[in-house]
């Protein structure tokens, strides 16, 4: 996954989220399903790995 320099902070109780896109499927650590796609499909925490789908977060 890859988080690029026009990513949207998204901020998240103690953890600063950014919207990133994925070269290879990942597992989302909230629902563990793939993320997966084109364009800005998932967030990921700004200084630490775990993603999440979009979707997912914007529903949380």
């Amino acid at each position: 996954y890859t988080a690029d320099s026009t990513s949207t902070e998204h901020n998240s109780y103690s953890h600063v989220l950014v919207d990133a896109y994925c070269v290879t499927p990942v597992f989302c650590k909230h629902c563990e399903d793939y993320i997966w796609g084109t364009g800005r499909v998932g967030v990921k925490c700004k200084g630490k790995s775990p993603s999440i789908i979009r979707r997912v977060y914007d529903s949380m």
